[in-house]
Order: C-alpha cells, then sequence, then structure tokens
C-alpha cells in the first residue's frame, strides 16, 4: 500500500501543491500540480542511506522561474521545431519562437507552466488540465491526464493521457535530471543504451533527418556501460555533452531504453518507454542554481521535430481520439 500525503508549499494561495507517496519500504516520491512535475525520488544507497537522485530547487518558489525544465512534464510538443513552424492539411502554423529561431518544448507557456488540476485515485495522483487552441500556436483544445505512481519495487510510473477535438501534434515527456551520487557531475556514471541508431543533429541541435549507425560512432555506441567523461572524450569537442534522441528499436510495448548507474552509491535506475526512443540530454546549459553536468536527462519521446520530416513515424493526434503513453524509471541497487 502507497501513502499519499498532501504537503505544504508556501505557493497554497495560488492552488499549487505537493504530494508526496511513500511506499512500505520508506522510499518515496514528491509530485507537483505546477507543470505536473516531479520534484524528488528518495531511495536508499548501498549503504542505507536515503538521497534524493533527482535536481529540484530547494526554494520552492523558483519553480515559477525555472528556465530548465526542472522535473516538468513537457510539451505540447517536446524538443525543438525549426523555424517554430511546420505545416499540416496545407495550411502553416507559426509557433512561440522561445528558442532563438526555433520552438522548443511547447513555446513561452508550455505545460511546463501550468498549475494542473489534481486528486488521488487509489495510489495515484493524477493531474489534469485543458491546453486551449492556438496556446504557442497549436491548433485545437487538448485534454491532458499525467499521473504518478509509485510502488514497493521503487518504480516511478508516469501514464500520460490526452486527446484533441482537432489535428495536431503531440509530443510529451517528462524533463527530470538525475544525479545518483554526491558527485558535482554526472562524468562518473555510466550508461548502457540499448540502441543501435540515432539521430544526427545539427548545431542547433535539431535533426538533419540522417539516422545513424552508433558503430560507426563510438561516442555515441553505449551497446555496453560507458562512463559518461570518457564517452564525452570520443566528441572531439563536437558540443561538449549530448543532445541526442537515440531509437529504440524494440517491439515490446514497454521498451527497455537505458540504464545509468554509479558504482560509489550502488544505484541504477533503468528507464522504459512506450514511445519510441528518447533524448539524452547531459545537462550542458544548466546555471544557477544548479551547474553545468549536473544532472543528466533521458527524455523519453518520439521523434524530434517529426511534423517537419515526413519520413519520421507521425506524432499527429487524429481529433476526439484518445492516446496514451507511458514512463518508467526502476530505481535498484546493483548486485554484488
Amino acid at each position: 500500500m502507497i501513502k499519499i500525503d498532501q504537503r505544504p508549499t508556501q505557493l497554497e494561495k495560488n492552488n499549487i501543491f505537493l504530494f508526496r507517496l511513500t511506499n512500505t519500504n520508506g522510499s518515496y516520491i514528491e509530485c507537483s500540480n505546477y507543470g505536473a512535475s516531479l520534484v524528488s525520488i528518495v531511495v536508499p544507497d548501498k549503504k542505507n542511506i536515503y538521497r534524493n537522485i533527482i535536481l529540484n530547487y530547494s526554494n520552492f518558489s523558483d519553480y515559477l522561474s525555472d528556465e530548465f525544465y526542472v522535473g516538468s512534464t513537457v510539451g505540447r510538443v517536446a524538443n525543438r521545431i525549426a523555424k517554430a513552424e511546420f505545416s499540416m492539411d496545407n495550411k502553416k502554423f507559426y509557433l512561440d519562437k522561445n528558442d532563438g529561431n526555433n520552438c522548443n518544448h511547447g513555446g513561452f507557456l508550455g505545460f511546463n507552466k501550468k498549475i494542473f488540476d489534481a486528486k488521488q485515485s487509489k495510489n495515484k495522483i493524477i493531474f489534469s488540465s485543458l491546453s486551449t487552441n492556438g496556446e504557442g500556436g497549436f491548433p485545437g483544445n487538448i485534454n491532458i491526464k499525467v499521473a504518478y505512481s509509485f510502488n514497493n519495487k521503487n518504480e516511478i510510473i508516469i501514464d500520460y493521457e490526452f486527446s484533441s477535438d482537432e489535428k495536431t501534434p503531440v509530443n510529451l515527456t517528462n524533463h527530470s535530471y538525475f544525479n545518483l551520487s554526491d558527485d558535482p557531475t554526472i562524468f562518473n556514471h555510466e550508461l548502457k543504451i540499448y540502441s543501435s541508431k540515432f539521430l544526427e543533429m545539427d548545431n542547433s541541435f535539431l535533426p538533419t533527418g540522417k539516422i545513424l549507425n552508433v558503430f560507426d560512432h563510438p561516442a555515441y555506441n553505449f551497446q555496453k556501460f560507458m562512463k559518461i567523461g570518457e564517452a564525452v572524450k570520443f566528441k572531439n569537442n563536437e558540443m561538449v555533452g549530448y543532445n541526442t534522441y537515440f531509437i529504440v528499436a524494440d517491439n515490446s510495448k514497454l521498451k527497455k531504453c537505458a540504464i545509468l548507474k554509479n558504482i560509489n552509491t550502488g544505484l541504477c535506475m533503468t528507464l522504459y518507454t512506450t514511445m519510441p526512443g528518447f533524448m539524452l540530454y547531459t545537462g550542458d546549459f544548466l546555471d544557477l542554481p544548479f551547474a553545468p553536468f549536473q544532472g543528466i536527462c533521458m527524455e523519453a519521446q518520439h521523434y524530434p521535430d517529426a511534423m517537419n520530416h515526413p519520413e519520421f513515424p507521425s506524432i499527429i493526434l487524429s481529433p476526439h481520439k484518445t492516446k496514451k503513453e507511458r514512463i518508467k524509471y526502476k530505481v535498484s541497487l546493483l548486485s554484488n
């Protein structure tokens, strides 16, 4: 049985709340209806010291001015959209330009800035919201639900459910930054990725359309565990860290995408998703109160900028159709 508590914040007058889900082992997660965000994952390491393994703000009000999408639900469309525009049914849509000449993570008022309604249902917290037609330049009224659940296996499950009254692109993700250690960077973390293909990116972190093989590019070959700091050296300073989409060619409904581990704490996090891959981001652009490379994101999602690449799987949601997606983070201890 999972215990769910509503925790006080200094933002309750704005109807912003924090919820704690605690399992029978004493591990817990916290999530907020602001941005339908994951705020903490607290689990014991190999020395039975309970530690939070994702970045968060010590002052909760700082979430209101957050520029790094810390722990938030990202949408309507995660990642960058080239030139902040796309065409659909012979009509062009112009989006918020909030990343240079491009649109990123839904524009200026994406899901990360919304105050969601919240309700408890059995062992879940369900956040729901409406994104109205024209928000960020996107068509259609979208109803979205984001449900967080936690179990005694230390599995965090995020379920997305969404529908629209018009055809519209949707690509959701969670933007938590993981750090399984006390280290100031994630360079000593080891990573294994269940993927042999990744998207080539240009200098604006937009896909060129080319799908590359990891065996031809050692910096992207995580078929076996590799320290992130060592992998970066293979990149020859071609963008210091990673902002790369890996394709997971697995027919399972819930795909195993990657494993992140830290030897010092003995902690391990495995990513699963229903989506076709994930964006690996090493936090290069983090700034105060954080620092570059302090956390690593593994953003399960559909292909970035898919609307402008007809060769990519479509992210267009048909009207009056409900779609569901899932992300699961399983936290465990490394076996000796």
